[in-house]
């Protein structure tokens, strides 16, 4: 889904699919601890959605959101709310003081769900770790973040 929908909308190509696979595989040895964890939505025995708590990339009690997904088809019905949501309930459950992800600027749904969900824009820059220069995002959710809401 992740390369299919990013060469489709913003061209990104073989260096955003290495990265992503490359980073996935890594994660995936280290999938059985406690702090780390993926989701996926189905909808007739397929995978519509997906996202990923990362809780030893960063270490120090800060988690990463990785891989958010949703399947084009499936996007306004409430698939990702309800992924974003069970994702971030493991970090509270888990009492990580942050959740950290990055992005780049144009995905404006994601970004109106992150940021109703405690989310704030913490550094923007223009960058090329994907394959093209994009602005990129660094959101950050802190753990009183989710009392406030």
């Amino acid at each position: 889904m992740h390369a299919s929908y990013y060469s489709r909308t913003v061209h990104f190509g073989v260096e955003f699919e290495t990265k992503v696979a490359s980073e996935l595989s890594e994660f995936i040895s280290r999938l059985t601890g406690s702090l780390n964890e993926i989701w996926h939505a189905y909808r007739d025995d397929r995978i519509v959605g997906s996202i990923t708590i990362d809780g030893e990339d960063f270490g120090d009690g800060v988690a990463h959101l990785r891989w958010f997904i949703v399947d084009d088809n499936q996007r306004g019905a409430g698939v990702g709310q309800g992924l974003l949501e069970q994702a971030l309930a493991f970090c509270d459950k888990r009492a990580f003081r942050e959740t950290h992800l990055w992005t780049f600027d144009g995905l404006n749904a994601a970004r109106r769900l992150y940021e109703q969900s405690g989310f704030i824009l913490t550094e923007s820059y223009r960058g090329a770790q994907w394959g093209r220069e994009v602005t990129e995002q660094k959101f950050v959710r802190r753990a009183n973040a989710a009392d406030s809401k």
